[in-house]
């Protein structure tokens, strides 16, 4: 079972920056700061630091977390099909992944922008570029599909355990 818990850090009304943590094993603490922060120190070493309305909204925000931090620490300890840490790898691999397929999305599609610019010395009906950009776009949509078969591979294993562990219990 993995527990993630996305945050929405509104910056602006326009912009808003969204963080993922893992909060089995958790540790969510309230600051010195002052008396709105807090900050969330996952297993795998990163931390989010974060700002409540008040005092009150904080606290509120701290027991939460800590009580699903425990629910969720002790469920994968009672029948996890992968160590915590392997688990925070697994979910740490797909991210990466999915960051390289964005970074090689953009790299993509500036290729076929190269190839089609106005200004390029090759004449953007040169057959070898064509089927550059095709292998290229082609290769690209290859990989998204494949990320998506082991995004959903993730889940189904997920919901497996989640079930299988759920009917453990009854």
């Amino acid at each position: 079972m993995t527990m993630l818990i996305n945050v929405a850090i509104f910056c602006t009304q326009i912009q808003a920056q969204v963080f993922e943590a893992h909060l089995a094993a958790a540790v969510i603490c309230p600051s010195d700061e002052d008396s709105r922060t807090f900050t969330i120190n996952c297993a795998s070493g990163d931390m989010l630091k974060l700002r409540a309305t008040d005092a009150r909204a904080r606290q509120e925000w701290v027991n939460g977390l800590r009580a699903i931090a425990e629910i969720h620490t002790k469920a994968m300890g009672a029948n996890p099909p992968l160590q915590p840490r392997e688990q925070l790898a697994v979910h740490d691999a797909m991210a990466s992944a999915r960051n390289q397929l964005q970074a090689t999305e953009l790299s993509d599609a500036a290729l076929a922008r190269c190839i089609e610019s106005a200004d390029s010395p090759f004449p953007h009906t040169d057959p070898d570029l064509l089927l550059l950009k095709a292998t290229s776009a082609a290769s690209m949509q290859c990989l998204l599909q494949c990320l998506g078969i082991l995004h959903r591979q993730q889940q189904y294993t997920t919901v497996s355990v989640s079930s299988k562990h759920s009917d453990d219990h009854h």
